[in-house]
């Protein structure tokens, strides 16, 4: 299986999200996948942009995944902490968007998740009950997507004020459903000042 793993970069990474990049891609090199039928390691390939147009950034990389033949892509920010099986976690549940929910930069922040409207919080019972729950807005901070999903919409994939919203809509517009892990948002944290997280608030 052939993974791309997306970095938009904004001025510059984080030293967590470096450090939490390094150790997930070691730790997915160990891994087997079983893919169409056939097992072994992932082929990973690390794609990056740099740019405060983050629409444009996006675009760009998902035009570098699709031309290098990707079957997935993942999509990692750079103000992102997570687990070093981060990708594997979201692999496991076969889901062709699955994605780690996230709190806002700010204190009492919403998640980045919506059902109808609502924020859906992850919440301590949820990830230890290894919640997978589906949504209808999530953002790209932490998020796989099989490759067939962008193949069924149009370029561009962002756009807008609210890309990582632009794309959701158009996703669930071509049927394609959208969800989370539980588990993973609350081991997940939004670098600010300090690390946003569920386990916070």
């Amino acid at each position: 299986m052939k993974i791309a793993v997306l970095l938009p970069i904004y001025r510059s990474a984080r030293w967590q999200f470096v450090d939490s990049l390094a150790k997930m891609l070691v730790f997915s090199s160990r891994l087997s996948i079983n893919f169409r039928g056939v097992a072994g390691p992932p082929e990973i390939e690390v794609f990056t942009a740099s740019g405060a147009l983050i629409a444009y950034s996006r675009n760009y990389l998902a035009d570098q995944a699709l031309k290098w033949g990707a079957d997935g892509l993942l999509w990692l920010d750079d103000d992102h902490v997570f687990p070093a099986d981060a990708l594997a976690r979201l692999l496991r549940h076969d889901k062709p968007i699955m994605a780690a929910n996230y709190v806002r930069r700010q204190e009492g922040g919403a998640p980045t998740a919506e059902k109808n409207g609502e924020p859906v919080w992850t919440t301590k019972e949820k990830a230890e009950a290894g919640a997978c729950e589906e949504v209808h807005l999530v953002g790209m901070g932490v998020c796989f997507m099989v490759a067939d999903a962008l193949r069924k919409i149009e370029a561009p994939y962002f756009g807008g004020d609210y890309e990582d919203v632009y794309l959701c809509n158009k996703l669930r517009a071509a049927g394609v459903p959208l969800y989370i892990d539980h588990a993973l948002s609350w081991a997940s944290s939004h670098i600010g000042e300090h690390g946003f997280g569920f386990q916070s608030r």
